[in-house]
């Protein structure tokens, strides 16, 4: 495991969990999506809730553990600028977002994959990067359900 405050590398255990989590996720969505069809407005406020809970112990962890630097903290990032798209997307139902979304999505996929600058898992800003997860994977299968 990765000490706290430090960054993951390629293959550690923190990576690799990573990587598991989003395997499971994405075929636990995969194998269950008539399930996911018949429940896609839950599934969509859920992913919506943990998405902001996600932003928001992002950049509270910015705030108090890194004393907000803008260069760390502005969300440049392709999984930060996702999550947001994918909060628009998931309140508004706008197409042109999910297109931008979905495109964007391919590469943030790509971060899980070869992280840069990630925080292990036992970090606050290792938990926010865990959680994108879910709307990474699930925005595609709540495509068209917005919450308004």
């Amino acid at each position: 495991m990765t000490e706290y405050g430090d960054y993951i590398t390629l293959f550690n255990l923190d990576h690799i969990i990573y990587i598991i989590g989003l395997i499971i996720i994405g075929a636990a969505l995969f194998i269950k999506r008539d399930t996911v069809k018949e429940h896609r407005r839950k599934i969509t406020v859920v992913i919506l809730i943990v998405s902001i809970f996600q932003q928001i112990l992002l950049y509270s962890s910015y705030y108090f553990i890194l004393d907000f630097d803008l260069g760390e903290s502005l969300p440049l990032q392709i999984s930060r600028v996702n999550t947001i798209l994918g909060i628009i997307f998931l309140i508004t139902g706008n197409d042109k977002v999910f297109r931008v979304l979905a495109l964007f999505g391919l590469f943030a996929y790509l971060s899980f994959l070869y992280p840069s600058r990630v925080y292990g898992i036992t970090h606050p800003i290792g938990w926010s990067f865990s959680s994108t997860m879910p709307s990474h994977c699930c925005c595609r299968s709540t495509a068209s359900s917005p919450i308004i």
